[in-house]
């Protein structure tokens, strides 16, 4: 308990100190907080009305988006505790509770107030209310199954995933069964169908957004190709945010199951067929670390038999490594597979981890009883990398020592250029370096572009881009050397900046529609400049003709700073360009 609550301190703290910034979810969910929905086009409601609760606790501040993050934590923890406390021993739910702190795609969970923080929460939740129900099967435990299922559903469409996962349980524990011929369990699904009805209620009123939006985020729309690629790079991820050390233990505790329940329903099938009592079937997992463990808590049970009332029917505790088995392998391995066919961010297994954790925990105190005292170092060097993000967050706050270089895709005097001018000294004024603004210019900004992604991730090199750079490019041009979205960090939102049709004052039209009239008298007569190909000015001068039915004959520039020169020189005759380099004119 001192544990968790010098966590929770800790957490608390370093929200408060204000080191890190809000992710760009945390920011776009903290504006759905402003509007409260039964949904949203991409996420169900859930977080939206916990940033709600935590910003009218706090303000609209970084600490009230996050203060339910170490909060939702602490609870989390506690709860894996006592169940460990009742199920085995309390030090295997701080062995947990000490690996997930040490596990970078669960600790970033617990500073951070997104979706994946909430997802666990319930995730776990409906786990554990879930083990119990099964184990007893009252029906209030069903009823707070279903409940937690249904607020993870609320919170992430992953979240439903886990009634899979309980249906393997059932497929392959055959005493859990029984529990079907009950009302708790239907009763738990449909507490679970009613978080439906939000999302349906919204996407039926909103020209179901969310399936589209699915069916573009899952890769669905594109024809199906092998992509070898995405698997490495999951792999690769998940190798380092799921933490090298504790990731052995977990396949070794998922191997040493799957090994049981190949053992008990291939190799003996006619116990498998005997349909025994469950306080008469042997254990699963025959192998000497789990007899270990069958035989601990054999004697716990008994010494504990005056104190609680011990169920008719025990289930061997060997179930449980099962039960965890089928909470987390699942959902990890459907995106480990999905992965041949469309990328899978490392994040969306995240629910799995703890289970898989919990899974570990209990093989490693089997081995630990069993002599095998390897397990130690794997769970001390498991620590000590789950510190090196501790040590670079501190090294990173000296961040930056040296010159920042901004790199601007377009000319001087243009609109971009214009606000990285404008906010280079007070950078300088708030980390004491210089900026350097460096102008690389051509191609619609994908030259400069691209310098910014080859450059080194160290932060020194930083990019102003918008939407031409980084949505329209990327989408006429089949080649550009960089992908728009995985060579690039978002970091804020400087300004926003408004495209203009501007012509000269002594033209012989004095408003917007004598000039439409003009253009459609004079067709393919009228020279239309822009800031390149495929910027924003081009695709809304096509779409300026496209409306009025006019012609026009584009003039590309390199930006529009150039191109207001020529204007307001009588080179060209209109231009829908950005307001900056006019306001002088």
């Amino acid at each position: 308990y001192l544990v968790i609550g010098a966590l929770l301190i800790f957490r608390l703290w370093f929200i408060a100190s204000g080191a890190l910034n809000l992710s760009e979810d945390e920011a776009y969910q903290w504006q759905w907080s402003k509007r409260l929905a039964l949904s949203y086009f991409s996420k169900p409601p859930l977080i939206a009305y916990t940033q709600w609760l935590g910003t009218h606790l706090w303000g609209d501040t970084a600490f009230g988006v996050r203060f339910l993050a170490p909060c939702v934590t602490a609870l989390v923890s506690l709860r894996l505790l006592r169940f460990f406390g009742r199920e085995a021993t309390a030090r295997l739910g701080l062995f947990v509770v000490l690996a997930a702190t040490a596990t970078p795609l669960l600790s970033v969970g617990a500073v951070l107030m997104t979706v994946d923080c909430l997802s666990v929460l319930f995730w776990t939740l409906a786990m554990l209310s879930g083990w119990e129900a099964v184990q007893t099967g009252k029906t209030r435990s069903w009823l707070l199954t279903g409940l937690w299922l249904a607020l993870g559903f609320l919170s992430k469409n992953t979240n439903a995933f886990q009634l899979v996962s309980f249906a393997l349980f059932f497929a392959l524990w055959k005493p859990a069964r029984a529990s079907l011929r009950t009302a708790g369990p239907w009763l738990a699904l449909a507490v679970t169908a009613l978080a439906l009805l939000p999302q349906l209620i919204w996407n039926a009123q909103h020209g179901w957004a969310t399936v589209e939006h699915l069916h573009n985020r899952a890769g669905l729309a594109q024809a199906w190709k092998f992509t070898p690629n995405y698997l490495i790079d999951f792999v690769v991820a998940e190798f380092a945010l799921l933490n090298p050390c504790f990731l052995a233990l977990i396949i070794g505790g998922v191997m040493t199951t799957i090994a049981a329940i190949r053992s008990e329903f291939w190799q003996e099938p006619a116990k498998a067929a005997n349909g025994l009592q469950v306080s008469d079937t042997p254990p699963l997992i025959e192998s000497p670390v789990m007899r270990l463990i069958n035989r601990y808590k054999a004697a716990k049970r008994a010494a504990n038999a005056a104190n609680r009332p011990v169920p008719a029917n025990p289930i061997p505790s060997s179930a449980l490594a099962l039960f965890f088995l089928c909470m987390g392998v699942p959902l990890f391995l459907g995106y480990f597979l999905y992965t041949l066919r469309a990328r899978v961010q490392p994040n969306w297994i995240v629910p799995a981890v703890l289970p898989l954790l919990c899974l570990a925990a209990l093989q490693a105190d089997a081995c630990w009883r069993n002599g095998v005292r390897a397990v130690r170092g794997w769970f001390l060097g498991g620590l000590a990398l789950g510190a090196l993000p501790l040590a670079a967050c501190a090294q990173a706050d000296n961040y930056p020592n040296k010159p920042v270089r901004f790199i601007i895709s377009f000319p001087a005097g243009s609109a971009t250029d214009q606000v990285a001018r404008l906010i280079a000294p007070h950078f300088t004024k708030a980390t004491g370096q210089t900026v350097v603004v460096e102008n690389t210019t051509g191609a619609a900004g994908t030259i400069g572009v691209g310098r910014v992604a080859r450059a080194a991730p160290d932060g020194y090199t930083l990019g102003i881009g918008h939407w031409s750079t980084h949505v329209v490019n990327g989408a006429i041009y089949p080649s550009l050397g960089y992908d728009v979205f995985d060579d690039f960090e978002p970091i804020c939102l400087l300004a926003s900046n408004t495209d203009l049709i501007i012509t000269r004052n002594n033209g012989p039209f004095a408003d917007l529609k004598g000039l439409i009239a003009h253009l459609k008298a004079n067709p393919e007569a009228a020279t239309w400049g822009t800031q390149g190909v495929g910027g924003p000015s081009h695709v809304g001068g096509l779409l300026f003709q496209q409306m009025t039915g006019t012609k026009l004959i584009h003039v590309p520039y390199k930006g529009a700073a150039p191109a207001a020169v020529d204007m307001v020189a009588g080179q060209i005759d209109m231009g829908i360009l950005n307001l900056p380099p006019f306001i002088e004119h």
